[in-house]
């Protein structure tokens, strides 16, 4: 394990949290300012990876999958949202 990878785990670790605290909590603040934060981390886990040489076969699987399952996530989210407006 690398900390590039250790970040892109704990960025997938993330997305359910996301999740209830749009929903569940009904905290769209708190909402968004993590999937602020895993879009940032994905610029950090990358630069770390290449910055100090550790690209690894995990990392090429674990970030473009947290990438792409916070982009779903956070897109169906709000498609979601906006079709099931609050009365």
């Amino acid at each position: 394990w690398t900390v590039p990878n250790a970040i892109s785990f704990a960025r997938l670790l993330c997305v359910p949290v996301y999740l209830v605290l749009l929903f569940g909590r009904d905290n769209r603040a708190a909402a968004a300012w993590l999937l602020g934060a895993l879009g940032m981390t994905d610029w950090v886990d990358g630069y770390l990876a290449r910055r100090f040489d550790q690209v690894s076969e995990l990392g090429k699987l674990l970030d473009p999958l947290a990438d792409r399952l916070a982009l779903l996530v956070g897109m169906g989210a709000g498609l979601w949202m906006s079709k099931h407006k609050r009365t």
